[in-house]
């Protein structure tokens, strides 16, 4: 049953008593309601996702689909979102980037993924996916392989492209060029991207 509150936050306390005499007593108060400004709400986020293979990228959409729809979708910033997803999970060779500017965007995009299937996504939807494999050093590359003195340059690429920008600046061209160099392989400083650092 929720616990509704008529005014101010809610507000619990807790007590343990141990059998050796230890007592313990704790507080607890819900975090305060964040209000969203319009600025927010109007910007495109890019959410990223990577697995080590599909099938595991797969199954952390339905994850992220299951937790997006169990959400009130109005206690919800695509802005957290999109910025715990990028900088709390390490990025893998198999990646999903997914660029949206309403959680509800976000869900749609996800949900296409899933029913489609990975292959059939389509950049001009803001979805994309690409998958490839870094090699150390080798004369005859595959399709998907690609040198670690790449990923560098691709990742030094990224860092001169996001200079003096944020998500907040960044234009609908500089957020394709950050995509596209994240879908090569490219380590994003999504901390800068967000402006946590």
């Amino acid at each position: 049953e929720e616990w509704k509150c008529d005014q101010g936050q809610r507000r619990c306390a807790v007590s343990a008593f141990g059998l050796n005499g230890t007592n313990a007593h704790v507080i607890l108060e819900e975090a305060p309601k964040i209000e969203r400004n319009e600025e927010e709400t109007a910007l495109t986020h890019i959410f990223t996702l990577s697995a080590k293979n599909e099938e595991s990228l797969m199954e952390g959409l339905r994850k992220y689909l299951r937790f997006l729809n169990e959400e009130r979708e109005q206690e919800l910033s695509l802005g957290d979102i999109c910025n715990t997803v990028n900088n709390a999970r390490m990025h893998f060779n198999c990646r999903l980037a997914i660029t949206c500017s309403s959680v509800e965007q976000l869900k749609n995009k996800i949900t296409k993924t899933l029913l489609l299937g990975l292959v059939k996504t389509e950049e001009e939807d803001g979805i994309y996916y690409a998958r490839h494999n870094v090699v150390v050093n080798k004369t005859e590359l595959e399709e998907e392989d690609i040198l670690e003195d790449d990923i560098l340059k691709l990742t030094q690429q990224a860092n001169q492209c996001l200079q003096d920008t944020t998500i907040e600046t960044m234009d609908s061209d500089k957020r394709e060029q950050i995509v596209n160099l994240y879908m090569k392989g490219a380590e994003i400083n999504w901390n800068k991207v967000y402006g946590n650092g």
